[in-house]
């Protein structure tokens, strides 16, 4: 009897939970205490992320709408204004990694399917890269960092595909980054009143990053087509559409991004294709020509006001533009990049099927994490281009299996518009494949597909029609 008195007491006054409380209160002050003596920014990420990972792991919508935060005002914090220190932008894959393990949590305890369009070629991806990097030797590191480059937006695509987000959330995050889009006008407007002196539009880019006018465009124009998808399936009429155009050209004609207008006009073409095939909605169609044609028109002469003459309609000096081997800061130009790791690549026949390894082609934070023909051409900047970085990197077998996964991905989309109800999932599908025409063509102009803050935006609309179309299975 007495025995289970004291227990009783004994759990009364020191319950299990405030023992765990009281234990870590004391791990936490030893923690401040010990980077105290010891600062290290390391291990302030390690707390930092402990933190957000008790919070996330129980609060995915939270996270969520935190990582697409992070990625579209750290970057600009640290790498622009300076008041961040660089270690921080990582939160966003922090929040990733917590995200993947409460997916695998899951898949262990629920026993939820992962059954995705591209799970076979993603696998091939893996296997040829982890080969590439056996038969290069590369360095563990580098092998870390060149795998990290490219599948935390397939691991992101995946979160998405098959965590527990709720639709209605998840259509509130495509209006979130919408939103995150017209943030970028003011923000731009007073860049380039403080830039006012610059005799190039480099540094306007908006919340993304110093020198980020090109990332900047490729985002605007993905979310212009996501509007557009919207117009064409009535979810918007045509003056909002109008307006919303008029709004997110004006940081576009202002950051001196040329590539703007090529892109823009092949867009909206791209988007009317199934229209004009069928010769369906003739009326709207007509009003968004319209509606491009004076938007285009505007830009063009708020360019020229802007900056010098845009030139790019005289084809002498666009081939030579396009053509000259090296920039003015002695890096290679886009297009020689890509012919740069082609001569290099197909002098081995190994190299020209695996490439010469993940990460062997690219820069990295960590400097063991530099890979060996990186550190071999230097000033060449050889991995400032997807296309050109790639074929190094994964030779031309892996080209080809990427290809595929965009393939899959694509029929993915055009299966919803065609088949689905939801005038939503339509737009999505739709501005999904206006997105992926986009980056595939910026692909020798730009890093495109792995640059985060749009390559996050892509894989995450590509999860979100994974789990449109896994849903519409199980219903049938």
């Amino acid at each position: 009897m007495k025995e289970k008195l004291a227990k009783y007491i004994l759990d009364r006054r020191f319950p299990k939970n405030s023992v765990i409380a009281f234990l870590l209160i004391v791990c936490f002050a030893f923690f401040i205490s010990f980077s105290l003596f010891y600062p290290n920014p390391y291990i302030w990420l390690l707390l930092i992320g402990g933190v957000i990972g008790v919070f996330i792991f129980k609060n995915l919508e939270a996270g969520l709408v935190l990582m697409f935060i992070s990625l579209f005002l750290l970057d600009w914090m640290s790498k622009a204004l300076g008041i961040i220190p660089r270690h921080i932008t990582w939160l966003p894959e922090i929040i990733l990694i917590i995200l993947f393990f409460k997916l695998l949590f899951l898949i262990a305890t629920e026993k939820k399917s992962s059954n995705a369009i591209i799970n076979t070629p993603v696998l091939f991806l893996i296997i040829l890269g982890i080969t590439s990097a056996f038969i290069n030797s590369s360095e563990l590191m580098v092998i870390f960092a060149g795998f990290r480059n490219y599948f935390k937006f397939i691991l992101f695509f995946y979160v998405i595909a098959f965590l527990n987000f709720d639709d209605v959330f998840l259509r509130k995050i495509v209006k979130f980054l919408i939103v995150i889009a017209f943030i970028q006008i003011p923000v731009t407007i007073l860049q380039r009143f403080l830039y006012i002196g610059s005799a190039s539009g480099d540094p306007i880019g908006g919340t993304l990053g110093a020198n980020t006018s090109g990332t900047l465009t490729l985002f605007l124009l993905s979310i212009i087509s996501i509007l557009v998808a919207f117009f064409i399936n009535k979810l918007i009429g045509g003056r909002t559409l109008l307006t919303y155009m008029i709004l997110l050209f004006i940081p576009m004609a202002i950051n001196e991004t040329k590539i703007t207008f090529f892109l823009f006009p092949v867009l909206i073409l791209f988007l009317l294709r199934k229209n004009l095939l069928k010769r369906q909605s003739l009326k709207s169609i007509f009003a968004l020509v319209l509606f491009s044609g004076v938007i285009f028109i505007s830009s063009y002469f708020s360019y020229n006001y802007l900056y010098r003459r845009l030139k790019i309609f005289d084809y002498n000096y666009t081939a030579d533009y396009v053509s000259r081997e090296y920039t003015k800061s002695g890096s290679l130009n886009r297009i020689p990049q890509v012919e740069f790791a082609h001569r290099n690549i197909t002098k081995d026949i190994y190299t020209a099927f695996l490439g010469v390894g993940p990460g062997n082609a690219s820069d990295s934070f960590f400097e063991k994490g530099v890979g060996y023909y990186y550190k071999k051409y230097p000033i060449l900047k050889i991995d400032s281009v997807f296309l050109g970085r790639f074929i190094w990197e994964y030779g031309y077998l892996g080209l080809a299996i990427f290809l595929y996964i965009l393939f899959r991905l694509f029929g993915l989309a055009e299966k919803i518009y065609n088949n689905s109800p939801d005038p939503f999932y339509k737009s999505l599908a739709l501005g999904f494949e206006g997105m992926m025409f986009i980056l595939v063509v910026s692909a020798v102009y730009s890093n495109s597909f792995i640059i985060d803050s749009i390559g996050y935006v892509f894989w995450f609309m590509a999860g979100y029609l994974q789990r449109i179309a896994s849903a519409s299975h199980s219903e049938e």
